[in-house]
């Protein structure tokens, strides 16, 4: 269990329980505006992960038994062995807003994705490759504090920005060569009609052994 499902690693330990699944009064406060013991502990849940993780849970299974306890101890609520997932998104999804609301977050929308994607434009023009971009898109994100998406998409956006400045920068090149010598290009790596392989696949094969 780790970032990928929104709940944060190494959650046994009592140290870990208080430091990372401990509500202040404030957050006490917030999550019994919700009706009903599952709803307070689903929104306990979701306000500790998101100040931890820097994402929601997206599958209460995965939480672990004792923070759920834990959760439920603090509001006086009756420990549970497992948290059920919300049978009305609609409600869900308003309580996910009063928790970002609540911890000064902000969704990931349309705005905070252009801005995303032209600061790593910037980044992936000088050279940096994928993998850094995904931690410098979490790092931006965080600062922002924006809600972080989920791995798949963010790992889809920094794919999409890092492949868009690799064909900008060959677009730059080719613009700066003389036109001879994109022409000689473009018959080097286009497969001729009836053909299966380019020239430029036929010059790569090794040589026959001597």
């Amino acid at each position: 269990m780790g970032a990928r499902t929104g709940v944060p690693r190494g959650e046994a330990g009592e140290d870990v329980l208080a430091r990372r699944w401990t509500l202040t009064a404030a957050d006490a406060a917030e999550v019994l505006r919700a009706r009903g013991a599952e709803h307070r502990l689903r929104c306990a849940v979701q306000l500790c992960t998101l100040r931890a993780t820097s994402r929601f849970v997206t599958d209460y299974r995965r939480v672990p038994p004792e923070a759920v306890s834990h959760l439920a101890a603090q509001l006086g609520l009756d420990p549970v062995l497992a948290l059920p997932e919300p049978e009305r998104p609609a409600t869900e999804s308003a309580q996910l807003a009063r928790i970002r609301r609540h911890l000064g977050w902000h969704e990931f929308d349309h705005a905070a994705e252009q801005r995303l994607r032209d600061r790593l434009g910037e980044r992936a023009a000088e050279g940096m490759t994928p993998g850094p971009l995904l931690a410098l898109a979490e790092d931006l994100l965080r600062a922002a504090r924006v809600v972080l998406p989920a791995p798949s998409t963010l790992e889809r956006l920094v794919a999409s920005v890092a492949a868009h400045a690799v064909q900008n920068l060959f677009e730059r090149i080719a613009a700066g060569l003389p036109n001879r010598l994109r022409d000689a290009i473009e018959d080097l790596v286009d497969v001729p009609e009836g053909e299966h392989r380019s020239p430029l696949a036929h010059l790569k094969e090794p040589p026959p052994a001597a």
